[in-house]
């Protein structure tokens, strides 16, 4: 399935995978130009494989033009649940770069969590809603937004360190399934709904 939406992508490939809507906050176009293309010429067998729709996709398609990486980064709008199913389960790791952008902050990582469950390390700014990654899965790594030469060695540790890699996305595996499934969410939204009716006064019918 990922073959069909990406033809150039090689089983032997690398894989780096964003995901979300292609806004300013999310990052992508400065980390094609000040991470990715340091990482990919250290590492010739990487790809940035980017999913999703939204006005910044020109600007990171013109940053992997700068960079001479047209035929390394990958931008797929509009993916179907199987492309982005395949996404999660075929790729070596997650990056979600954030930026700040006053006024438009980044909520819950969802997208994180999703990884996960599918085995697949991530790493991520420490920003925003992303900082609560410590708590929700502990085997994110979470990074500096403007630390690039943090950035660029993390990637590469984790690309080339396989066995570190499976073991860090087994592990977040594990703690998503443990805690963040949408039947335990939902269990921890009763309970406390259960606790707050249970201390609530009763209403008068006078």
């Amino acid at each position: 399935m990922l073959r069909s939406a990406v033809p150039a992508i090689q089983a032997s490939d690398l894989l780096l995978l964003g995901v979300g809507r292609l806004v300013a906050r999310k990052g992508f176009a400065p980390f094609v130009s000040r991470v990715f293309a340091h990482a990919a010429g250290e590492e010739p067998a990487a790809r940035f494989l980017l999913l999703g729709s939204g006005g910044e996709a020109p600007a990171i398609e013109a940053a992997a033009r700068r960079e001479g990486l047209t035929e390394r980064v990958h931008v797929v709008g509009g993916a179907s649940d199987a492309v982005l199913h395949a996404a999660y389960w075929g790729s070596d790791l997650l990056v979600m770069p954030n930026v700040p952008v006053p006024g438009d902050v980044e909520g819950f990582g969802l997208v994180a969590l999703e990884a996960s469950a599918a085995g697949l390390p991530v790493i991520a700014s420490r920003i925003d809603g992303l900082a609560t990654l410590d708590e929700l899965a502990p085997s994110a790594t979470l990074l500096d937004p403007d630390d690039r030469e943090s950035w660029r060695l993390a990637i590469l540790r984790l690309l080339r360190d396989p066995p570190l890699a499976r073991r860090l996305g087994l592990e977040a595996r594990e703690q998503v399934l443990a805690n963040h499934t949408w039947d335990r969410v939902a269990r921890r939204h009763l309970d406390e709904y259960r606790r707050l009716l249970a201390g609530a006064p009763r209403r008068s019918n006078g």
